[in-house]
């Protein structure tokens, strides 16, 4: 899946990048898209482009004078193009755009500068960008209503120019079916980098941070790290659960072996047939059935040749990620493992409701091919199936207000994903919940006393009227 608008488009593997961040900081998916196309069309301006840079990240004055920053997010940046004279100054420049989108997101994670993690509507996301919505400076110079305006119909135009994508990411869509094409992608971005570099230390540094480590090893920066380099060029691309984590390539292949996408080459009337996304494992003394040794991407198949991209391939004696070509067939070739890339990965942890509406609307297919994605997902599909029976049996609005005043659908955030899990809208379903306790008067019998450290009695609104949170009750005295 990609996005288009403008001219512009955000590639999958970029758009996985956003998603990652926008789960591990409960950001709304649309609100950072949007930013991205506002900012940069998406990578298409000067600064994006001469800097990997999205959004326009400056670089303080007291940090001109610095070759090499590390910013308070861990990732490292260096002096970038200069900013428009009459503003002075320079961009960052970031090493890949996974390093900006790490970087910028982590302005908007929970406690930060701004107000945007945990907000569910869009506009009030955007309000939260600002002081007025409770940041601690103000996003954009062109004030709050200016900038939510333009947000606001730069999303509007976005997300009809993609069949209603936005939304579908805003209502859950956090992992993004992987295809091939994603992961070598992300790999393709890394070529050059040399062992000890900066941009090195930072991919180790990736591996490392996502806990548990395998067999609880943490990587030096002085270690092999072909199978780092393996393991988080798929976390990147959203591939983790297909393809695992390793640091060490004996362990991988088991894992491999595990998920059944191992597929051992023989000596002799090998039939296999890699392809662009296999994943491919050596052992220079050419033993197929002893300890791996070396692992990597196929990136291409040409006629018998295959083409890789390797992580510690060592060329002229320096340790780097580079291409280099074998035959499909080489000795020095275990075998393959081939990712199932096409499919929803993980169980995203969305309420069974929410999974409903999605099969209803088409994104899970049909017939067995939904039942084995929901499943590889992790869903009980019959519960899914059951779920989408009830949903498309519609419930009136005024059927639904009063299970909710009967206490049937919770409250808070509880409430409103149960309302639009049933097609109608939060906001209004809300409004009429309060008109008819409003309009009804329930009746209330007073205590004789105040309870012990109960609230002092709220202002009457009128005639033996009090208005307890909101809603506007008759008060009669109780009959003796």
């Amino acid at each position: 899946m990609e996005l288009n608008y403008q001219g512009a488009t955000l590639a999958p593997e970029v758009i996985q990048l956003i998603l990652d961040k926008a789960n591990t900081y409960l950001i709304l998916s649309s609100l950072l898209i949007t930013q991205l196309h506002v900012e940069s069309i998406w990578g298409k301006s000067p600064v994006a482009i001469q800097n990997n840079n999205l959004s326009g990240m400056s670089m303080p004055f007291s940090e001109e004078s610095l070759d090499v920053v590390v910013r308070p997010s861990g990732i490292t940046v260096t002096k970038g193009s200069k900013r428009p004279d009459r503003e002075g100054g320079y961009y960052y420049r970031y090493q890949s755009l996974a390093d900006f989108v790490e970087d910028w997101a982590y302005l908007l994670r929970p406690g930060g500068i701004y107000n945007v993690s945990g907000q569910i509507e869009f506009e009030v996301a955007v309000k939260g960008l600002f002081k007025v919505g409770g940041a601690k400076y103000d996003y954009a110079a062109t004030g709050y209503q200016n900038y939510l305006k333009l947000m606001i119909d730069k999303r509007k135009a976005i997300n009809a120019a993609n069949s209603g994508a936005l939304d579908v990411l805003d209502e859950g869509g956090m992992q993004m079916p992987v295809s091939a094409k994603n992961i070598i992608q992300v790999a393709k971005n890394y070529l050059g980098m040399t062992k000890q570099s900066t941009s090195h230390k930072n991919l180790i540094d990736r591996y490392n941070q996502v806990k548990p480590l395998p067999v609880g090893y943490h990587v030096k920066y002085t270690d092999d790290w072909c199978d780092a380099f393996i393991t988080v060029i798929s976390d990147e691309s959203g591939a983790t659960d297909l393809i695992g984590r390793e640091c060490g390539v004996e362990r991988h292949k088991n894992i491999f072996k595990q998920k059944g996408i191992w597929y051992q080459l023989k000596s002799s009337e090998n039939t296999y047939l890699p392809l662009p996304g296999d994943i491919v494992i050596f052992r220079w003394d050419h033993l197929r059935t002893g300890w791996a040794q070396h692992i990597g991407l196929v990136e291409s198949v040409s006629g018998n040749n295959i083409n890789t991209i390797e992580g510690n391939a060592i060329i002229n004696g320096v340790s780097q990620v580079a291409r280099r070509s074998y035959h499909k067939y080489s000795s020095t070739i275990q075998g393959y493992a081939r990712p199932r890339y096409g499919f929803v990965t993980s169980n995203r942890g969305l309420p069974i409701q929410e999974v409903a509406r999605e099969v209803i609307q088409g994104k899970w297919g049909n017939g067995n091919a939904r039942t084995q994605r929901l499943e590889q997902a992790g869903y009980d599909a019959v519960k899914v199936q059951k779920e989408v029976n009830r949903q498309i049996q519609p419930i009136t609005k005024e059927q639904l207000v009063g299970e909710i005043i009967s206490g049937k659908h919770g409250d808070g955030q509880e409430r409103i994903q149960s309302i639009r899990s049933l097609g109608h809208d939060p906001e209004l379903i809300q409004k009429a919940v309060n008109e008819k306790l409003k309009n009804d008067k329930d009746l209330i019998t007073l205590s004789s006393e105040q309870a012990a450290g109960g609230e002092q009695p709220q202002p009457r609104k009128g005639e033996g009227e009090v208005e307890v949170d909101g809603v506007i009750y008759l008060v009669t005295m109780k009959e003796k």
